[in-house]
């Protein structure tokens, strides 16, 4: 099963949106494929879902998200109704989040074109505002936090 979230809280964290097709997810099926050499580690996945993004990034004339520490904490612990008391656990401020998820999908590169085929979440991975992200993979489950933090303000 692919299973992909999009959510974005206000500049106030008071509340979480949540977008979805037509009021219920996108849900398809497919297969994992199996690395040849084992386990392919979280943290590289992680990298190349990062550099796919900013490909895409770059692609649509925005400029290049810069990972942070924090924020890869919070995609490994959070979930997408928990992203805003997440962040404050983590000691992070920030005016504006927002959280791409995804679970099942075979690769970084098919969970970028699921989020990219996606409009809100396209919307989340394109969004001018985004200065930092976190991104996590563990197993099926893909997670990318988008933030600006407070101290950059508006």
């Amino acid at each position: 099963m692919i299973r992909v979230c999009p959510s974005r809280a206000d500049r106030s964290g008071a509340r979480t949106v949540s977008s979805s097709f037509g009021g219920s997810d996108l849900i398809a099926s497919v297969r994992r494929r199996h690395h040849p050499h084992g386990a392919v580690p979280g943290a590289l996945l992680a990298a190349a879902v990062l550099g796919l993004v900013n490909h895409q990034r770059i692609a649509h004339h925005e400029r290049q998200l810069r990972p942070d520490a924090r924020l890869v904490a919070v995609a490994h612990d959070c979930s997408e109704p928990q992203i805003v008391p997440c962040l404050r656990r983590h000691g992070y401020r920030a005016v504006a989040v927002g959280e791409n998820s995804l679970w099942g999908a075979e690769s970084p590169r098919e969970a970028v074109t699921l989020w990219m085929e996606s409009p809100p979440h396209r919307t989340n991975i394109l969004d001018p505002e985004w200065r930092t992200t976190g991104v996590a993979v563990d197993g099926w489950r893909y997670v990318q936090v988008f933030a600006v933090p407070a101290a950059q303000g508006h």
